[in-house]
């Protein structure tokens, strides 16, 4: 009731901000099928999600950082779609994905991905991590080694390789760009699924 009272008032964005049927089903699309408890308790609908901010995310009980980083990409995303909870891709990954595609990949996307590049074995790490689309193309921080760890695959063999040829395709060279410069970056405090 706290976070529908903050949104009051404020300017809405287009599309179905009033109404909050698709805001818990669209939790589990982005992989954090977990806190659809606590937002149906908030009464989370799309106005609120519009103004969402990282201490109304604590408030919430997203404790891990990388939990909330999710949530604010694909609510960055969702405002792009008009609010439109529809906006995620639920088609099948094949070779002709292009990094725009990704974008709108919900956590089922990413997991089709893994197994069509004969990664299978390590969906099981994905649960409830929430990494779809929009996190991987628009958070510097989800690098092909942020993956590698949070998959529990060794980096430096064959299989850390091939991986890290595969995600570098897919999120293509501008992006893969950003991803490296902010690898570098001392300031940046990088991911954890911990943390």
């Amino acid at each position: 009731l706290i976070l529908a009272l903050k949104s009051a008032g404020k300017e809405d964005a287009p599309g179905h901000l009033h109404c909050d049927t698709w805001v818990l089903p669209w939790l589990s699309e982005i992989g954090l099928p977990q806190y659809v408890p606590a937002f149906r308790e908030a009464m989370v609908d799309g106005r609120v999600l519009n103004w969402l901010t990282y201490e109304d995310l604590r408030v919430l009980k997203v404790r891990l950082r990388l939990h909330a980083v999710s949530i604010m990409r694909a609510v960055e995303l969702l405002r792009e779609c008009s609010f439109d909870g529809q906006y995620l891709n639920r088609s099948r990954i094949d070779n002709t994905t292009r990094p725009a595609d990704v974008m709108f990949w919900s956590h089922q996307n990413v997991k089709q991905w893994l197994s069509s590049n004969d990664f299978a074995e390590y969906t099981p790490a994905l649960k409830e991590s929430g990494i779809h689309g929009a996190l991987i193309m628009k958070e510097p921080l989800v690098t092909s080694s942020f993956l590698l760890k949070l998959l529990k695959i060794p980096s430096g063999n064959d299989i850390a390789q091939i991986f890290e040829k595969s995600f570098n395709g897919l999120v293509g060279p501008h992006t893969l760009l950003e991803k490296r410069l902010a690898e570098t970056d001392k300031s940046c405090k990088p991911l954890s699924a911990q943390n």
